[in-house]
Parts: structure tokens; sequence; C-alpha cells
């Protein structure tokens, strides 16, 4: 229940690449548990600059109002600019 729709993408140069997930939720509070969720999730994790990691893989995360991005990749800079390019 809440489950809007998503999006995803893979972005890739030479061997890093960045997988972009872009989740839509039937209403802010929907939007807000999932949010809330993955961001407990992911504070198992190291941080830095907004950027979670497990020493392979970074992760990180924007959202704005019904709309929660989620991306990931072997690559800290590039999930690093994803994460500033992409607009909720």
């Amino acid at each position: 229940a809440g489950w809007g729709g998503a999006r995803y993408a893979i972005y890739q140069n030479g061997t890093n690449s960045v997988v972009a997930l872009s989740t839509v939720w039937d209403t802010l509070q929907d939007a807000t548990e999932f949010n809330n969720a993955m961001r407990q999730t992911l504070g198992a994790f190291k941080q830095s600059d907004g950027v979670w990691s497990d020493g392979k893989r970074f992760m990180a995360m924007k959202n704005s109002g019904k709309s929660v991005i989620y991306l990931a990749g072997t690559d800290s800079a590039a999930v690093g600019h994803a994460l500033s390019a992409f607009k909720p």
C-alpha cells in the first residue's frame, strides 16, 4: 500500500556504475515512511557528505514531497555527483 510507482536507470563509465531508483508514493506519509526505513537501513554503514558506504559500494538518498530517489554505485564521487544532479 502507498506505492505510486518507480523508474530506474543505470549509468556506466568504464568499470564504475551508478543505479538510480526514483520512487513516487501515494502520500507524503508513505514517502516519509519509505525514506525513514531506507535511512535506518543505511545507518549501519559509514557516512560522509551524504553518501553511505560499506567499503565496496556507495549509497545516497534524496527526497522531496512524495518522491524519494535512492542511488547506489561503485564510485563515491559518481554517487555524489548523481545525488546533486537528480531532482526528485
